[in-house]
């Protein structure tokens, strides 16, 4: 970017990203001649919330998946005071209080891969909205742990295809993918249509190269590769090695004359 900036002229350049370590911000702000825009994205607020549960159903009843519409007639049955909760339960504690977007998709993977809410956050909407923040710090907790538990209990092959993504930060075909999750590419893929709908899978529409949203990446991380043994990481590893090595040397590999 550095190199890049300052030789382009005429054009406004969107860069988006989560916070993190670095000063990346101050050092755009030093590139000579030209306009630097910083723009902090807040969470949504409580009737933005609402508004978003909707569009969620909206989108699972027009995929014409029975998992989706299953989830989707869950939803429904939530009730404005419920989602309300649901919102106080994980929200910040700014003023007005607002909430990740993140947060509430990751209560609706709950429920669809449960088939229930979470426990956790179905208690009287007064109560919710007067927890404290180290109470609804523990509440988010409890939903990305459970969550990442529940997939990995309850969702086989398809935790196989999670746990992969996860040590694979750059994205992963389904090639790579059945190599480290030792699946066949059908199993792979079958796996991919159970989970593709989540709101954690993510995949890029120019190569079909499956990621997992960041917040995910963490999540799984914190609960299943830190807790992996060195054997597998070390499978893992090796196996990224061949995958890579293979890669290279085919792009590298000159055609043969007829």
């Amino acid at each position: 970017l550095y190199d890049f900036l300052p030789s382009v002229h005429n054009v406004v350049i969107l860069l988006a990203g989560r916070p993190g370590q670095g000063n990346l911000a101050q050092a755009l702000e030093q590139v000579p001649d030209k306009h630097f825009l910083s723009i902090t994205l807040q969470g949504l607020s409580e009737d933005e919330a609402l508004e978003y549960f909707e569009a969620v159903i909206g989108r699972l009843e027009a995929t014409g998946d029975p998992m989706d519409a299953e989830t989707a007639d869950g939803l429904h049955k939530w009730s404005q005071e419920y989602r309300r909760t649901i919102f106080h339960c994980l929200r910040d504690e700014g003023d007005p209080p607002t909430i990740r977007p993140i947060l509430l998709a990751l209560a609706i993977d709950y429920l669809a891969v449960a088939g229930r809410p979470l426990p956790a956050l179905t208690r009287p909407l007064a109560e919710a909205r007067a927890l404290s923040s180290d109470q609804r710090r523990n509440i988010r907790d409890e939903l990305r742990r459970e969550l990442v538990r529940r997939i990995r209990e309850e969702w086989r092959p398809a935790d196989k295809v999670v746990v992969a993504l996860s040590w694979l930060r750059k994205g992963a075909d389904t090639e790579l993918l059945a190599r480290v999750a030792e699946l066949d590419q059908n199993e792979v893929k079958e796996a991919l249509d159970q989970i593709g709908d989540l709101s954690f899978v993510k995949v890029r529409p120019p190569d079909n190269r499956i990621f997992l949203h960041d917040e995910m990446y963490d999540l799984l991380q914190r609960y299943a590769l830190d807790r992996v043994s060195d054997a597998e990481r070390e499978r893992v590893f090796k196996t990224l090695r061949a995958y890579y090595d293979a890669v290279s040397y085919t792009h590298l590999t000159l055609p043969t004359k007829a």
